[in-house]
């Protein structure tokens, strides 16, 4: 398998340019490993995934701090679940999550510089105009 240079962006595939960062997964451990030594991880009993990016955050966080995935939020939830996402861009479902679950916490690997709320943890500030591109977003062509 070769990684080429180009992302699955919105709902077509398109070459990177200069304004795309390309994360690799080992960029990606790095940062979350850095974001969970500011978490008291005793306090959550389960993890809550945004589709599409924070289902793969959540699977890889699940496994460093030892906490089950649950694939469905309840109307009423308890503190004790940390939501989690790949990046906060507008802030739309970051305001949308702390509106429906005002007890619960919110993690995210990246945050944008202009993003009007931030979440409870984030591992890095990202200029506005920058494409964060994720592992999972690479076009993987077989050979």
């Amino acid at each position: 398998m070769v990684f080429n240079d180009i992302i699955y962006s919105g709902n077509t595939y398109k070459k990177m340019n200069q304004k795309d960062r390309k994360v690799e997964w080992e960029e990606l451990i790095k940062l979350l490993k850095k974001v969970v030594v500011k978490i008291d991880t005793q306090k959550y009993k389960a993890i809550y995934g945004i589709p599409r990016g924070g289902i793969v955050i959540a699977v890889v966080l699940s496994h460093m701090i030892n906490k089950p995935i649950i694939l469905k939020l309840e109307k009423k939830i308890e503190r004790e679940i940390l939501i989690v996402d790949d990046i906060v861009d507008s802030g739309e479902t970051l305001k949308t999550a702390k509106t429906l679950y005002p007890n619960t916490d919110f993690l995210s690997l990246f945050v944008k510089e202009k993003t009007p709320l931030l979440p409870d943890y984030y591992g890095e500030v990202v200029p506005q105009h920058l494409w964060v591109v994720f592992p999972w977003e690479y076009k993987i062509k077989n050979r």
